[in-house]
């Protein structure tokens, strides 16, 4: 009678499940960190608990007397009351976690057993009594054992609707729009609802006696299968979960680690399961022969599982050309993923999910032990799926890879369902069934035994690391890593070349801080970063990376990274960025962010206001924290969050943009307790170190560094109008930053962000330290406006305005200094008009820009005279005889000895007196 209302209520209570389990996860990494160990840890537990409670709660209902509805409804509000209560208990983790850790002498076992203890202690009430929802309606709804397929069936299949739902709104909406906080309260409301409707509708429900136990020739004939079926449907779980990680795993790589790849994965697969039970559900109470189509289906998900192998290795590539040649919206792209992922993965769920109800009607053999049996049947399932992540996380793909992983995945499912067709059936229909599936399989494993997962790359190394997938190739004599299908830098293979922009995000913060001798690096990417903080007079270098293999890839950057694998000072600490800082009790004078994708799940964790606290109690007084961002990677609204988020936390902040003009597109956010002043003549000092000054384009060049300065906390007050502050409860970064990666195009961004930043640039005289403001200040002040004709520069550059272009970079050559940026951005420009006039036929005007090229490119960029000499002679040439005579003089000051000078402004003179007389 209430077998659809009961359905309906089901469907919620899975989705109130998913949505608190994102949640639950979320609130536990911030405790434990971000690794596979520690959200391993916390699923472990969740799942034992699943399992714990069919099991338990399942045997209780065949004793139980009385209304298996109002028993359902109480277990659905305690779920409530304990999800409402469990945000305030995580939190209290820290002051027992914490003091272990900080001991330091727990090896990663004791490690890992303590995350599962303490996350299973908290989760063991509600997840055992969300495990208990099945056996507990199961009982309720089948009264007759002819509808036990379909009605079993079908209860698992709506449940995992709801999941599949909980998974797509807690991933894409619940969180953006209500928070961490709020996405919990309406799960809360969501179980406390279906725990009240239940009661309600249990007021005309009769109490149920304990079923009898089931006559003796039944249980005889029960038994004799019970431990086949159950050891298979565990084989089943352990499989299926297995899979998840694996294929997780491949498309990361493809679509990005984002969070919404990870829940359009993880919908694909709750969906596929669910509408398998579903078909299943109408058809389990009609066939025969169910131990041979369990056989079957077997069979069937190992070979399609085998079959995937060639769409694995093509679309990376098919993905990438898609991403790269059309210009499609996030949200097309996120179609596209959804297509993707059902029509590789929906095949196998569908089957895996079909299992479910045919295992249940053939196992739950009479209707006195419908409660423990399907309680049992559903924990060893979930038993089986824990082994099998675990398994497939730890030690499958670290071993392995994900084509052997797969092989052995299919090879144990082929093996289950010829155990199975050999079980049931005629002979001759096993004996073909049975060897046919053998020699299907024997020829999968044979074909793809030697088949390339990765070609066309000429491969140094690779891994499937626990947390990722680590790449190092080669090409035209660079070495790139690759991370989870994201290039994470690339650096020659013999020798250093000089200005790489990586190593400015090492030297700069060590630039600015008065002396630094104790830094932190967050993230180690290829090392040059953290390698050129070598360089300077450190004492101790700690460097976090979550990705144990990068530690191993050093070994191919020995010179771009100064050997730092090698160097004494140098400690790698394989964790959570986020963990180390809140759990560690180390004070540091630097700390730096080296350049992470923020649109990586979890990565929105270390751009956290949380975060940034935790950061501040790791500075020593006087202490610098740098957190560099991609300009290219998130918009103004993200750059604005960013920037807030840091103003809320420390007490000076300081935006730059050192890596802009040429050769990348990073900005840099300084946070401190004191407010930053400079040292010009120190930071001229450090660069007179030759080391060091040719790691940095502006080379010896002190106030050109210091130029990239845009504003501090006391004029970017309306730069932080109505910006949002990422929160543990508000994750804005990680959840925003995924779009920008599929609606931008990357120059465009970036362009975006620095004509937001430039309406709100000012010198950084303010800065410098009081005994250098004199002609030091003035001269800063020059370098200002030339760096902000050369922004502007580089704006329209982007907006394919070339004469607008160089009319802004001849502006800046106007003003008397040296930025080894101008003359960089005059030679690119002038080269590209030449070939704009080329593609038009104009000739004449080509050639004018290839004399006025020539002119420039005879200067030696660091020789300053020789820079203004050649100005002059450009602007000489552009009938400017104003500018040309004042940066000759300029040449002159700067070389009085050198008499071609002189004897060029005589020329220059005459010329210009010669071409004033003329008619």
């Amino acid at each position: 009678m209430f077998n659809r209302p009961i359905l309906l209520l089901f469907f919620f209570s899975g989705a109130s499940s998913l949505i608190l389990e994102v949640i639950w996860v979320k609130l536990f990494s911030l405790v434990f960190g971000n690794t596979v160990f520690a959200v391993s840890a916390v699923l472990s537990s969740f799942f034992s608990g699943l399992a714990l409670g069919s099991y338990l709660l399942g045997h209780y209902c065949d004793r139980y007397r009385g209304k298996y509805l109002a028993l359902y409804g109480l277990i659905e509000l305690t779920i409530g009351v304990y999800a409402l209560i469990l945000p305030t208990l995580i939190p209290l983790v820290h002051f027992i976690y914490f003091p272990m850790i900080r001991g330091e002498s727990m090896g990663f076992y004791q490690l890992s057993l303590v995350r599962f203890s303490i996350a299973f202690l908290l989760l063991i009430i509600p997840s055992t009594l969300m495990g208990a929802s099945l056996p507990v309606l199961t009982r309720y709804i089948v009264y007759e054992r002819k509808t036990l397929g379909t009605l079993l069936g079908r209860l698992y299949a709506f449940n995992t609707l709801g999941a599949m739902t909980g998974t797509m709104l807690a991933g894409f909406i619940l969180i953006v729009l209500l928070g961490v906080s709020g996405a919990n309260l309406l799960a809360v409301s969501i179980s406390t609802a279906v725990g009240l409707t239940a009661l309600y509708l249990s007021r005309s429900e009769k109490e149920r006696e304990p079923q009898p136990p089931r006559r003796s020739g039944e249980e005889a004939t029960a038994d004799g299968r019970s431990f086949l079926l159950l050891g298979a449907f565990a084989l089943s779980g352990f499989c299926s979960l297995a899979y998840e990680v694996v294929w997780v795993r491949v498309l990361s790589n493809v679509f990005g680690p984002t969070t919404y790849s990870f829940s359009i994965i993880l919908t694909t697969f709750l969906a596929g399961m669910a509408l398998g039970s579903l078909v299943a559900s109408r058809l389990a109470d009609r066939w025969k022969s169910l131990l041979y189509i369990f056989g079957l289906m077997e069979v069937a998900i190992g070979l399609l599982a085998i079959s995937m192998l060639p769409f694995f290795k093509l679309m990376p590539v098919w993905f990438s050309q898609l991403r790269t040649e059309t210009d499609l919206s996030w949200h097309a792209m996120i179609s596209i993923e959804v297509l993707i992922s059902f029509l590789l993965f929906f095949p196998p769920t569908f089957l895996l999910g079909g299992i479910f109800p045919l295992v249940g009607k053939l196992y739950v053999r009479t209707m006195g032990k419908i409660g423990g049996a399907t309680g049992k049947m559903y924990a060893v399932n979930t038993l089986g799926g824990i082994f099998g992540s675990a398994a497939a996380g730890f030690v499958l793909l670290p071993l392995l890879g994900v084509k052997l992983s797969v092989l052995a995945l299919a090879s144990l499912n082929v093996a289950i369902g010829v155990l199975l067709v050999l079980m049931e059936g005629g002979a001759a229909r096993r004996i073909i069934t049975a060897s046919g599936s053998g020699l299907v399989l024997l020829g999968g494993l044979f074909y793809f035994s030697s088949f390339p997962m990765i070609e066309g790359l000429n491969l140094l190394f690779y891994k499937e690391d626990v947390a990722a997938s680590v790449i190092v190739e080669e090409f035209d004599g660079k070495v790139s890593v690759w991370v989870s299908g994201r290039r994470q830098g690339m650096a020659p293979k013999y020798k250093t070349t000089k200005t790489d922009p990586i190593k400015k995000i090492g030297h700069f913060p060590l630039l600015l801080h008065p002396n630094p001798k104790e830094v932190l690096m967050v993230g180690l990417g290829t090392g040059v970063s953290s390698g050129a903080v070598a360089l300077h007079d450190v004492d101790r270098v700690d460097v976090i990376e979550i990705v144990p293999s990068l530690v191993e890839t050093l070994r191919f950057f020995r010179e771009a990274t100064n050997d730092i694998l090698h160097d004494p000072r140098y400690n790698f600490i394989i964790d959570d960025g986020r963990n180390y800082m809140v759990a560690s009790d180390r004070t540091y004078d630097v700390i730096i962010s080296d350049i992470y994708h923020p649109d990586v799940a979890g990565i929105g964790n270390l751009y956290a206001r949380e975060y940034y606290e935790a950061i501040r109690k790791r500075l020593d007084s006087d202490g610098l924290y740098a957190q560099w961002v991609t300009l290219y990677q998130m918009g103004p609204r993200e750059l604005q969050s960013v920037v807030a988020t840091m103003a809320e936390v420390f007490p000076h902040v300081t935006v730059w943009t050192p890596m802009f003009i040429w050769p990348g597109e990073v900005a840099l956010i300084l946070g401190s307790n004191d407010e930053l002043m400079v040292d010009e003549r120190r930071i001229a000092a450090l660069l007179e170190d030759e080391r060091i000054a040719d790691d940095i384009f502006e080379g010896s060049d002190a106030l050109s560094l210091l130029s990239s300065y845009i504003m501090d906390e006391k004029t970017f007050k309306d730069f932080l109008d109505r910006a949002v502050i990422n929160t543990d409860d508000y994750p804005f970064i990680e959840y925003s930053a995924p779009k920008k990666r599929w609606s931008r195009k990357g120059p465009d961004l970036a362009l975006k962000n620095l004509e937001y930043l430039q309406g709100f640039a000012s010198p950084v005289t303010a800065h410098l330290k009081t005994g250098d403001r004199g002609q030091v200040g003035e001269l800063a002040e020059k370098y200002f406006q030339v760096r902000k004709h050369l922004y502007r520069g580089e704006i329209l550059k982007a907006k394919k305005r070339q004469m607008e272009r160089l009319e802004e970079y001849l502006q800046a050559a106007r003003i008397d200094v040296n930025d080894p940026y101008l003359h960089s951005a005059l030679l690119k420009t002038l080269l590209a008009l030449s070939r704009d006039s080329a593609r038009k036929g104009d000739w004449v005007e080509a050639d004018r820009f290839v004399q006025l090229y020539d002119i420039l490119k005879t200067a030696d960029p660091a020789d300053d005279a020789r820079v203004f000499y050649a100005r002059s002679l450009l602007f000489a040439r552009l009938r400017d005889y104003e500018s040309a005579r004042r940066l000759l003089r300029k040449a002159i000051q700067l070389a009085p000895e050198a008499a071609y000078l002189r004897n060029k402004l005589k020329d220059m003179e005459k010329s210009e007196r010669n071409a004033g007389n003329s008619p």
